[in-house]
């Protein structure tokens, strides 16, 4: 869940819409909160140097991949190491 901002060239900001850097979210999260969230962890990096990330999302125990076309993740986040 690299965001597409993050990116240095077009190529890698191209390759950021690949399936495997995407979980499903209902767009007013994804433009509201967590692109605050994003915006957050890329002041925290300029100012604290390098960090290490990691986000990811939390779906029921019986989600199963043909779930991703009809149903939102329960939660989402994001761990930051300094």
């Amino acid at each position: 869940m690299s965001p597409n901002a993050d990116f240095a060239t077009r190529s890698a900001q191209a390759e950021s819409f690949s399936l495997a850097n995407m979980v499903p979210q209902v767009h007013a999260n994804n433009a509201g909160i967590w692109a605050g969230i994003e915006g957050v962890t890329r002041q925290l990096a300029l100012q604290e140097g390098e960090l290490y990330v990691v986000s990811g999302g939390a779906a029921p125990e019986e989600f199963t991949p043909k779930d991703f076309s009809r149903h939102i993740l329960d939660a989402i986040g994001r761990a930051i190491k300094h």
